[in-house]
């Protein structure tokens, strides 16, 4: 019921995943945009720490297949007041796209703004 709402209400497609786009009324809606990159995040993400040497930082990064949709990603981020970077990676049986935060500061803002939002938000 939830899938079919949402592709009748936001087009949010039900089938294969290769034309994604952030729903205009998510987008314009801070609140709702917050909750979007949180789902999208426990969905296609991950954090992780990288080592480099004795120095290590922490990495915030949603995967997607589809060039468009990262960057309105990318650009939504930015928008929220992060410094959002697109990695593209591509191997023998799979390509793709990495919208990642790099840095403790952007891994606290994500954790305060985006996934904490959530207990008192939507």
């Amino acid at each position: 019921m939830l899938c079919i709402f949402l592709n009748q209400n936001f087009g949010i497609p039900l089938g294969k995943k290769d034309d994604l786009h952030i729903p205009i009324i998510i987008k314009n809606n801070d609140l709702y945009l917050r909750a979007f990159m949180r789902g999208l995040f426990r969905t296609d993400g991950c954090s992780f720490t990288k080592k480099f040497g004795e120095y290590q930082y922490p990495i915030v990064k949603i995967t997607t297949k589809c060039k468009d949709f990262s960057e309105k990603i990318k650009d939504s981020l930015i928008r929220m007041g992060f410094r959002a970077k697109i990695n593209e990676k591509w191997g023998r049986n799979y390509y793709g796209y990495d919208v990642v935060l790099h840095g403790e500061r952007q891994y606290e803002k994500w954790n305060n703004e985006i996934l904490k939002s959530g207990a008192a938000g939507i």
